[in-house]
């Protein structure tokens, strides 16, 4: 799929026009609460158990609109890409920005071998109980979308694909 938004992972350069879209959803994070988050994921090994990552969806115009964080985990389902905030704000292209914002998470799952996506449902205390093991182990707070079989340009040869902080290559 063809996007407007550019879909890149989230560096500590970038960090603040990040956090314009988490603190929609998260009220109460501050700004030194997120770069220091930010900062931590940015440095940690690539293979950490539920090492969280950040994209960032940016508007033709530079505007910070969506953002996604997720973890590849092993759980009862399975291999699954786990995603406790998938974040779209926008008044006119809403459905639009999701979209992009959910291929590219689609694309992550085929490069990852993920048996699935797991979108977490929002929650006022979200931020916190993405970390707690008895919530991520949870099946019924979730949307479950089986992983993508349609993705033929994946297995192209010599497709150009962006890469997260880690070095990791993606769609």
């Amino acid at each position: 799929m063809d996007s407007i938004y550019k879909i890149m992972p989230v560096t500590m350069a970038t960090a603040d026009l990040a956090y314009l879209v988490i603190a929609a959803a998260v009220t109460d994070l501050t700004l030194l609460e997120w770069r220091t988050f930010c900062h931590r994921f940015s440095y940690e090994a690539d293979q950490a158990e539920d090492r969280e990552t950040v994209v960032l969806a940016i508007s033709p115009a530079g505007y910070a609109r969506g953002l996604c964080i997720y973890v590849i985990r092993n759980h009862a389902s399975g291999r699954i890409l786990d995603i406790p905030f998938l974040i779209a704000l926008s008044a006119t292209d809403a459905q639009g920005l999701e979209a992009a914002l959910l291929d590219y998470m689609r694309q992550v799952s085929e490069c990852e071998h993920c048996d699935g996506i797991r979108i977490w449902r929002p929650a006022p205390q979200l931020w916190q109980q993405r970390l707690d093991r008895s919530e991520t182990d949870c099946v019924d707070r979730s949307a479950f979308l089986p992983p993508s079989t349609t993705a033929s340009y994946l297995t192209e040869p010599g497709c150009s694909r962006p890469s997260d902080v880690s070095g990791r290559v993606y769609p």
